[in-house]
């Protein structure tokens, strides 16, 4: 009769050490830096650049752009390296979330969990 709580028990254990390991992933994603940059060559060999800062969340975003391509007629230069900066970091995150989930998923020791957490991206 007692045997059904025992298995609740366990359950309810599983459940608790998934709150709290996708508490500290979370912790963990809030205080990771994550940076890109995308460059091109400007005049007199220099290096023109825009880099973008955010944290593993996607949040707390910083955009710094070189002076040089600050000019009107650098718009469309300055929309590509913004667009490969970008494209940049959103593939840093999306390693790093799928490590955060292989590793989640190893801890766990739920049969199957790697699987159905890789049908959610």
């Amino acid at each position: 009769m007692f045997n059904g709580l025992g298995n609740l028990s366990s359950l309810l254990s599983l459940v608790m050490n998934i709150e709290s390991r996708f508490k500290k992933v979370k912790t963990k994603l809030e205080e990771t830096d994550l940076s890109a940059c995308a460059e091109i060559q400007g005049e007199h060999s220099t290096s023109e650049t825009v880099e973008i800062n955010m944290n593993g969340l996607g949040r707390n975003i910083n955009v710094t752009i070189s002076p040089g391509l600050l000019a009107m007629e650098q718009k469309v230069k300055l929309e590509g390296l913004v667009k490969e900066a970008l494209e940049k970091i959103v593939q840093k995150l999306k390693i790093m979330a799928h490590e955060e989930v292989a590793e989640f998923s190893r801890e766990s020791g739920i049969p199957g969990l790697d699987k159905m957490l890789e049908n959610l991206k």
